[in-house]
């Protein structure tokens, strides 16, 4: 049909792109056929990511959620989708109850990515068997002021990607990795504290131009974990840090290198001259409270 002269072919040309929208979540209030407005919020985060589109925003009420959240589609999006939990730390990830008052069914409570450029902002994740927050060949995903607690593997997994930050996190006592950064270039962990992580508080594998700073690391397997193809362009410093590190390069300058303190490390490696070594002497790690109550 030819378009002729009129009102609506003038909106069809003038019309451009869609303004981003913004939807809303409550595990209390809502219901997934609601529009999610904040007076008729979606039921769960899993609807909203059926929903939302890059450009726009998905604002997670405080409650528990049980759920797997993954989050795909739109393998080229330039636009930034964002979650964002209200408050921060008020949306917890969390498994449903087992049989037992002591007993947790934890297979079902964590957040994957599949999709560019998209940015988790303030979620509680605990008790997963998996990754609590995992990133798949995802460019440009951010995940800050997020919490990751006891779960089976690692907190935040950045997976075969371009670029990856986590920032203003807290991942502990983890069964592996607090962060963990795998066939991943030009990631960045910055100011996030990992406590009694099992493996390491920061591993970076096979990741070339990963950025390191301003992290404290304590009580964990060890603190840094570097090994594989582009160790030798990672770059560490002003951490904090409470064990060992271990590091392996791949071009044979040193291999399989176990730095037991920072001072070895330091000489061994070229990196973290700023770094301070002590015990922060984490408030109250076992309630939650990861402030330190002592300088370094």
């Amino acid at each position: 049909m030819r378009c002729v002269a009129s009102l609506a072919c003038l909106f069809a040309v003038l019309d451009g792109p869609a303004f981003a929208t913004l939807y809303h979540v409550s595990p209390r209030s809502g219901d997934d056929a609601n529009p999610g407005s904040a007076e008729r919020p979606f039921k769960t985060i899993s609807h909203a990511v059926q929903v939302a589109g890059p450009g726009d925003e998905v604002v997670v009420a405080a409650g528990t959620y049980h759920e797997v959240v993954n989050i795909g589609g739109y393998p080229n999006a330039a636009e930034r989708t964002v979650f964002r939990a209200d408050p921060v730390g008020g949306a917890l990830l969390q498994g449903e109850p087992g049989a037992k008052a002591s007993e947790r069914k934890t297979e079902r409570c964590r957040i994957v990515v599949r999709r560019p450029n998209v940015t988790l902002i303030g979620f509680d994740v605990r008790d997963t068997e998996e990754h609590a927050v995992e990133f798949v060949e995802s460019p440009g995903g951010v995940v800050d002021r997020c919490t990751f607690r006891d779960n089976k593997l690692d907190g935040a997994f950045f997976f075969r990607q371009d670029g990856g930050r986590a920032e203003n996190c807290v991942a502990a006592r983890n069964g592996r990795h607090g962060i963990w950064f795998l066939g991943t270039q030009n990631g960045v962990a910055v100011s996030n504290t990992l406590s009694g992580n099992g493996a390491s508080g920061i591993a970076v594998g096979n990741s070339p131009g990963v950025i390191l700073f301003n992290n404290l690391l304590a009580h964990n397997g060890v603190g840094l974990r570097l090994t594989g193809e582009g160790t030798e362009t990672v770059r560490s410093d002003h951490n904090l840090l409470v064990g060992g590190v271990i590091g392996h390069r791949s071009d044979a300058t040193w291999q399989e290198a176990n730095a037991g303190t920072l001072e070895d490390w330091q000489e061994l490696s070229g990196q973290d001259p700023h770094s301070l070594k002590g015990d922060p002497l984490l408030r109250d790690p076992d309630n939650g409270d990861f402030q330190p109550s002592a300088p370094p």
